[in-house]
């Protein structure tokens, strides 16, 4: 089934023509930033840099901080995610600059209820001792 977005008749599966769309739409509105969530498109992502006027968060789920860096220097994104990479290293900034080991997160701790798996992760000063 076909959808209308703007003034383009557009199949609602075909990302590469709905996300430009909608961007086009969006951006009179002068939103602070668009989070895109990355699913593996390269070439959509750096469209919809190109065409997006303001910041673009970029969220690339499960990509190593090194690749989330990368997307940084490369101008694809002005912020990055690094959820559970915070999480588990309550020092991140720290251990980044040192070049530091990271903590692996415990996924089967998140939204669990209660401070485990948030509060209960070593900082580098303690896990050096």
């Amino acid at each position: 089934m076909d959808a209308e977005v703007g003034d383009l008749a557009a199949d609602p599966h075909d990302t590469h023509q709905v996300y430009p769309a909608l961007l086009a739409a969006l951006a009179p509105l002068n939103p602070a930033y668009l989070h895109v969530i990355h699913a593996g498109d390269e070439d959509l992502v750096a469209r919809l840099r190109r065409e997006w006027p303001t910041a673009l968060l970029l969220n690339r789920v499960g990509a190593p901080l090194d690749a989330r860096i990368a997307d940084l220097d490369a101008g694809l994104a002005e912020v990055v995610t690094v959820a559970a990479a915070a999480l588990a290293n309550p020092d991140l900034p720290a251990r980044l600059q040192a070049n530091a080991p990271l903590n692996a997160a415990d996924p089967a701790t998140f939204y669990g209820g209660d401070h485990t798996g948030y509060t209960d992760y070593p900082t580098l000063d303690a896990a050096q001792k």
